[in-house]
């Protein structure tokens, strides 16, 4: 209650060396060298522990929602913590020279590498973790902890001291609801940084209108016209895009090119267009193609059948 005077009320002893720790809803998430640790410190007289999940020179750890982000090595390892006694690994970053720590803001985890400096990996999808970008710190020789608030990241920089560094954030797109409509369905975008967007996209086509609801959800109206195809925000920051196409509903498949353009029987055929999910037949002149595969909405490859002639294809869609 007096934080000039602080006092233990409780104590939990390690098995290795505890060198990070995040709290979250009464739960403390441990890097203790060796394993990360789930400690129950609901009751601070008695922390308990829940689970412990090996992983190598675990040295920093921040928690987000559900996911736990653990600097380990050379490596950040991002752990499902929704069952806490359950931990599971759900995706892995490991072009880092040595992981000290970890801080995420956004779409963002800021790793504080002890040979390079920071790096900067995007984490919208956990399960495929990519750089965006890295920072060479003037001290270069040990950078051991990072904090990132908002916009700023701050940075222990050893002989070089505090870092404090500035990143313009991109836009994301974590999620869209529904996944499909036809012409004035109301989507629902969630995100980040989506605070001044000037223009959603569906497909190539802008939507008939949008409203930026908060930083992090932006509701758009699908326009007539529009094709199945990505969701494209921009704000003045930049753009992102969707991972998943959002559907069209009833919109008819067309063909915009194939290649090969000629082959005998066997061949592999891409065909590109749009609203190709969900296709039922591929022919070649009227011949079913041998086999084909929907590779996206934009994409399918099909395979020369036995006894085609010199003709049409043709792609058929529920629509």
């Amino acid at each position: 209650t007096d934080p000039t005077q602080p006092y233990e009320v409780g104590f939990y002893n390690t098995p290795g060396w505890a060198f990070g720790v995040a709290v979250a809803n009464n739960l403390a998430y441990v890097a203790d060298e060796e394993k990360l640790l789930v400690i129950d410190v609901s009751n601070p007289a008695s922390p308990t522990l829940v689970s412990s999940y090996d992983i190598g020179f675990a040295r920093g750890v921040d928690v987000v929602n559900s996911l736990v982000y653990v600097a380990s090595a050379s490596s950040l390892h991002i752990l499902d913590a929704s069952v806490p006694s359950n931990l599971t690994e759900v995706g892995e970053y490991n072009s880092v020279g040595w992981a000290a720590d970890v801080s995420v803001e956004g779409s963002y985890a800021y790793i504080a590498d002890t040979w390079v400096g920071l790096h900067v990996v995007r984490i919208d999808n956990p399960s495929e973790p990519t750089k965006a970008g890295e920072y060479r710190t003037p001290g270069g020789y040990s950078v051991d902890g990072v904090a990132a608030a908002g916009d700023h990241i701050h940075v222990a920089d050893s002989e070089g001291g505090l870092a404090i560094l500035r990143f313009t954030l991109l836009p994301t797109i974590t999620s869209f609801t529904p996944l499909s409509g036809e012409a004035g369905t109301v989507v629902t975008i969630n995100g980040t940084k989506l605070t001044g967007t000037t223009n959603v996209m569906f497909g190539n086509t802008p939507a008939t209108n949008f409203t930026v609801v908060s930083a992090t959800q932006i509701t758009a109206v699908v326009p007539a016209g529009a094709t199945t195809g990505k969701i494209t925000i921009t704000t003045p920051n930049g753009s992102a895009e969707s991972v998943g196409d959002f559907t069209i509903i009833g919109e008819l498949p067309t063909i915009s090119g194939f290649n090969p353009t000629s082959g005998p029987a066997g061949t592999s055929v891409t065909i590109s267009g749009a609203a190709f999910n969900g296709a039922t037949a591929v022919t070649f002149n009227g011949v079913n193609a041998s086999s084909f595969t929907v590779n996206s909405a934009t994409q399918i490859t099909a395979v020369v059948p036995t006894g085609a002639t010199t003709g049409k294809i043709a792609v058929t869609t529920p629509s």
